[in-house]
């Protein structure tokens, strides 16, 4: 399989996810995709790469949603993945791993970890907060939202979306999307940025008013740093959008309240997602009128 018919088969044209309302928000289903998560958007460029390189053994980083793409990915492509994790990735993600043929690698430092492992076996690293081919699966997002809301005859003008964020990577990505579309800057939607107590490399450049923590039930948002950090805070500013530290506590009520609505299968990042939108809510930041929020 070469690159071009790898892309064919798998990136090209993506499949779209729902965008379910739910109390007068619009949910953005990205947990439907075919690895349950938005990561699988920018991995199948990622893993195009290596293809187009002829490389058959590859390494990963990640707490769970990178590498579960990746291990789907290269399982169709026939490319051995080694997959670094830490020792708190949630069952259902480890288990999908498992069934995708990783050879997984439970670590503490996972990123050192992958870092060794590529060096000592000269194997390509593969990270979606370094790479330039993983912003390119998210590119189309906003494309894909907006002729959605329109299919529903509402008007694109004036939406705002949160995003639960780690390394910013699918953030940068659908802001590249705005701009290469040359969105008017009165029709860009507001991009709103989410993270948790224990990480907040991005989202406490913008809320001050929250408690460090060691660990956080949202076990998927982990970068500390990011070479990505100044590129979305400058699209959030570019936006009028802002970014959000919750606590376990608002997450917890975010499951609860989606799960009161019907949602179902959705993970703790997407509860992120949306309980920084209640946050946003409840301190009264000016929202647009039309609000999307990501569950992945």
């Amino acid at each position: 399989m070469n690159a071009s018919q790898f892309a064919n088969d798998y990136a090209l044209p993506w499949p779209e996810t729902p965008l379910q309302n739910v109390g007068n928000v619009w949910l953005k289903r990205e947990d439907h995709n075919v690895t349950g998560s938005v990561k699988s958007r920018g991995m199948v460029w990622q893993i195009a790469h290596m293809v187009e390189g002829n490389h058959r053994e590859i390494v990963v980083s990640s707490s769970g949603n990178a590498s579960v793409a990746a291990a789907y990915y290269c399982q169709v492509a026939g490319i051995t993945l080694h997959a670094f994790v830490p020792p708190f990735i949630e069952p259902v993600r480890f288990e999908r791993l498992s069934s995708y043929g990783a050879i997984i690698h439970k670590q503490e430092m996972a990123i050192q970890g992958a870092i060794d492992f590529s060096h000592k076996h000269s194997i390509p690293y593969v990270r979606q907060s370094k790479d330039s081919n993983a912003t390119k699966g998210y590119q189309a997002l906003w494309d894909e939202i907006q002729q959605q809301i329109k299919t529903q005859g509402e008007n694109v003008d004036g939406v705002s979306i949160f995003f639960p964020v780690s390394s910013g990577t699918t953030v940068q990505g659908f802001w590249e999307g705005i701009v290469m579309a040359d969105t008017p800057r009165e029709s860009m939607p507001q991009i709103h940025v989410v993270q948790s107590q224990h990480i907040n490399t991005i989202a406490s450049k913008f809320d001050t008013t929250f408690r460090k923590k060691a660990r956080s039930i949202v076990t998927g948002i982990v970068a500390r740093q990011t070479d990505r950090k100044e590129l979305v805070i400058d699209a959030v500013k570019a936006t009028n959008g802002s970014g959000w530290i919750v606590t376990d506590d608002e997450v917890l009520s975010a499951i609860n309240t989606l799960t009161e609505y019907g949602v179902t299968d959705f993970s703790k990042e997407g509860a992120l997602a949306y309980a920084g939108f209640i946050k946003a809510q409840t301190v009264n930041f000016k929202i647009n009128s039309h609000v999307v929020v990501v569950l992945t």
